[in-house]
């Protein structure tokens, strides 16, 4: 666990593409996604919190709500990055609510790049497989 690097899922979207909150909806594996998104930064950041428009209270998670509601993921990313600095975070591990096949060991791998590097770091998908 790297106790300088704030964890961030992202929740803040209408969910109007789902039909209900992205965070209830069951997890393919079990549970609800944002259980899942939970666990994948538990063990990886000093503390875990969500980024959106209102109060996740199902978790024992902390909300850090969007400026302005419905703004897309920039507006959270930015709510996210001034929470990080007034709490002393070093950096955000920022991942979105609804990808359910990321897993910790995807996560792992940014953060022991970032640790290396110290520097900006991101990931895509790779559209072959």
């Amino acid at each position: 666990m790297n106790d300088r690097l704030l964890g961030i899922i992202l929740c803040g979207g209408r969910s109007t593409r789902m039909g209900r909150d992205k965070s209830a909806l069951p997890h393919p594996a079990g549970g609800t996604f944002l259980s899942h998104a939970i666990e994948r930064l538990s063990g990886l950041c000093g503390q875990t919190c969500v980024s959106g428009a209102a109060t996740i209270e199902s978790m024992d998670v902390e909300t850090i709500v969007d400026r302005t509601p419905h703004r897309g993921p920039a507006g959270g990313i930015a709510a996210s990055l001034r929470f990080a600095e007034d709490h002393g975070y070093a950096a955000c591990l920022v991942t979105p609510i609804d990808m359910p096949d990321l897993t910790t060991d995807d996560l792992r791998r940014l953060v022991e790049l970032w640790m290396a590097k110290q520097s900006l770091c991101c990931a895509e998908s790779d559209p072959e497989g």
